[in-house]
């Protein structure tokens, strides 16, 4: 598979082995919310993940990568919204937890190619994994990023397609800044889609750094 070639290039990253939980698997004609987490903040992951994507015709895109799976709803929710938008190759990299994304395989089971990667949670390692794999997809999603993860990022999108793009999802403004700072370097102003939805923790958002607009 030429996707995972690509990734066999990712020295310090580890192809995670790790059983998927038991968990019910959704049917494939609905977005889905798991049933073990119920919380509001269900409703505002799933929600930023519609739509931050619901303008992006992902046709266009072939490799994805989601940064941050985490047990929530967040990682649930951007790998459902892909796989009902297209079959896609999907690499999925934590930093948190081997368990949850095994889980989101578990959800996708064997309709697409799958990499589970883990890599280490300090800065240097993390900066590392992401400049190498910003040469093997061109779509990057994130919830959240932590770090001082401008200089990943801006060699990552000098890596992607021309149709490459970086979407960063938060809840509220400090967790899009490593999106807006790279926009800055790089001379791009990244669109900022704002729903109106407030939450515990500010507004409910996507910044989008696309190199076509």
């Amino acid at each position: 598979m030429a996707f995972r070639t690509a990734t066999e290039k990712l020295d310090d990253l580890t192809t995670l082995k790790v059983k998927p939980p038991d968990y019910p698997r959704p049917e494939p004609d609905y977005f889905w919310i798991p049933r073990w987490s119920q919380r509001r903040d269900a409703v505002e992951y799933i929600s930023i993940a519609r739509q931050a994507l619901e303008g992006i015709d992902l046709s266009y895109h072939s490799k994805f990568c989601i940064f941050n799976c985490s047990d929530g709803p967040s990682s649930f929710g951007l790998v459902s919204q892909i796989v009902e938008f297209s079959l896609k190759p999907l690499i999925l990299l934590s930093d948190v937890s081997d368990y949850a994304v095994a889980a989101c395989q578990e959800y996708i089971g064997n309709r697409i190619p799958v990499d589970l990667l883990a890599i280490p949670s300090d800065t240097e390692n993390l900066v590392a994994a992401l400049e190498k794999i910003g040469q093997s997809i061109d779509v990057f999603i994130s919830f959240e990023p932590i770090g001082d993860l401008v200089p990943a990022f801006k060699d990552m999108f000098d890596y992607l397609p021309e149709s490459g793009m970086i979407v960063v999802c938060s809840r509220g403004y400090p967790g899009v800044q490593p999106i807006l700072k790279t926009g800055k370097r790089l001379g791009i102003e990244p669109f900022i889609y704002n729903p109106g939805i407030e939450t515990f923790k500010g507004p409910l958002i996507a910044a989008v750094l696309a190199k076509k607009s």
